[in-house]
């Protein structure tokens, strides 16, 4: 009697026990509301696209940022206005003041620079930038005839655009670690002439920045590989010009997927983060810029010619400074100051200097070429030319 008086009490204690252990930890809860380390602080993360590279060329055009048409470059230099005030020179220099236009930084204009080991001259005559066309899915036909409903969904979630960021890259064939830099051929601009910062125009959007951007928790990039074990990440600048570099993953499958990288550093509780103010004008308020995709080819990978397509970049943040106190903000520093606009002046009279001396010296190359000079893609040279903007037509 008094055994089984015993191992009743003992299995009443177990189960008391296994229930406790049950309501700590959630098991067979119904509540919802329990901590979850994965879950978001808010459901209303900022969500941004860096560059959607299926409208960069039409969006740079419209930004207001650069000019459709630089004038200058037409003009002999004998025909240049060199008089006082003209805006044709560098007053300093009397040297041709030539502005970066919209479509210096369309893709085939894109620089692919290799590692200098990979950096011979075949790898990097066939190493370049272009558009590359994304055909709709009723278009694949022919053996396999129509693509399943499936396929059409990815591509059309993912992949799908007229135009998108096509890059080949011609890898050294011998056994070692090798890198290419996929960039445009001069730095995104930040601000526009009046000092306001690009991406809070709506034009301005999808063109490679995101101002009050505080810390990241991942970034995606839409990718179309062709399984190679080849690897990608993604560059980006702040408002000080430091460079951070984000592992994606590895192009190891074909057609399109979305690469994530994710912050493993990523704080979710308000209690564990360390709370700050970030100072504001006449600091910039932060953002980030895309700087270049780097794709790393391993040794044991085979080298040659490898082909990539990306579609947009997006990103998903914290705001550095809360909208709100932004927008109380009942005095537009930049009107009264204009410290930023003076800033940004400065960086585009730099790179003014450095498309001075690029124009120069491809039109005297030209020149002593007697126009022999071979596009990039001699297929190029077949097509019939395609209108400007990559995204509408």
């Amino acid at each position: 009697m008094m055994k089984n008086i015993l191992m009743l009490g003992l299995s009443t204690f177990l189960l008391l026990w296994v229930s406790a252990i049950n309501d700590v930890y959630g098991q067979g809860s119904t509540d919802t509301t329990v901590s979850d380390p994965m879950k978001d602080v808010s459901p209303n993360n900022v969500q941004e696209t860096l560059i959607d590279f299926t409208q960069f060329e039409e969006r740079v055009q419209a930004a207001g940022v650069y000019p459709d048409k630089d004038p200058i470059r037409d003009k002999k230099l004998a025909d240049l206005d060199v008089s006082a005030g003209s805006k044709e020179v560098d007053p300093k220099t009397l040297a041709p003041a030539y502005e970066i236009q919209a479509s210096d930084l369309f893709y085939n204009r894109w620089l692919v620079q290799l590692n200098s080991s990979a950096n011979t001259i075949l790898n990097r005559r066939w190493s370049y930038a272009k558009r590359a066309k994304v055909k709709d899915g009723k278009e694949y036909k022919g053996d396999q005839g129509e693509v399943p409903a499936d396929r059409k969904n990815i591509r059309g979630n993912i992949g799908k655009g007229k135009y998108v960021l096509g890059v080949r890259i011609h890898f050294p064939k011998h056994r070692y670690n090798a890198y290419a830099r996929i960039s445009p051929p001069y730095e995104l601009r930040a601000y526009t002439n009046t000092g306001r910062i690009v991406s809070r125009d709506e034009k301005g959007k999808f063109i490679g920045v995101l101002d009050n951007v505080g810390t990241i928790k991942k970034i995606t990039v839409d990718v179309s590989g062709r399984n190679y074990r080849n690897g990608v990440a993604v560059r980006l600048k702040d408002q000080f010009d430091n460079i951070s570099e984000h592992f994606m993953g590895y192009t190891y499958f074909i057609n399109w997927r979305r690469m994530t990288w994710k912050n493993p550093n990523y704080i979710t509780s308000v209690d564990h983060r360390e709370l700050f103010r970030v100072p504001l004008y006449p600091r910039e308020v932060p953002y980030k810029k895309f700087d270049s995709i780097i794709i790393y080819r391993p040794g044991q990978e085979v080298g040659g010619d490898f082909v990539v397509y990306f579609r947009k970049i997006d990103m998903w943040f914290d705001f550095a400074v809360p909208p709100e106190l932004l927008e109380d903000v009942d005095i537009f520093d930049e009107t009264e100051w204009g410290i930023l606009t003076r800033q940004a002046q400065a960086k585009r009279d730099i790179e003014r200097k450095k498309l001075r001396e690029k124009v120069e010296l491809m039109r005297y190359e030209s020149i002593r070429m007697k126009g022999n000079a071979e596009p990039k893609d001699p297929l190029e040279a077949k097509k019939k030319p395609k209108p400007a903007g990559g995204g509408t037509n």
